[in-house]
């Protein structure tokens, strides 16, 4: 890319956010995505859900849990 199209070519934050987002948009379509994590365990609890405890691995206990 010719220097007067790169982001750090200008001090003008509208022209650089834009040269930004075509950068992003560019690398966006090149480039594949690769999850570095997968979850096993998803928990979700509301209001009426009492005494719901996660551990550290983000697995829950769920012997003392209650609705309410």
């Amino acid at each position: 890319m010719p220097a007067s199209r790169t982001p750090g070519s200008t001090v003008d934050d509208a022209q650089r956010i834009s040269k930004m987002q075509a950068v992003n948009k560019i690398i966006g379509s090149d480039c594949p995505v690769i999850p570095l994590m997968f979850y096993r365990l998803t928990q979700v609890a509301g209001k009426n859900v009492k005494s719901l405890y996660l551990n550290a691995d983000g697995k829950c206990d769920m012997k003392g849990v209650e609705l309410s």
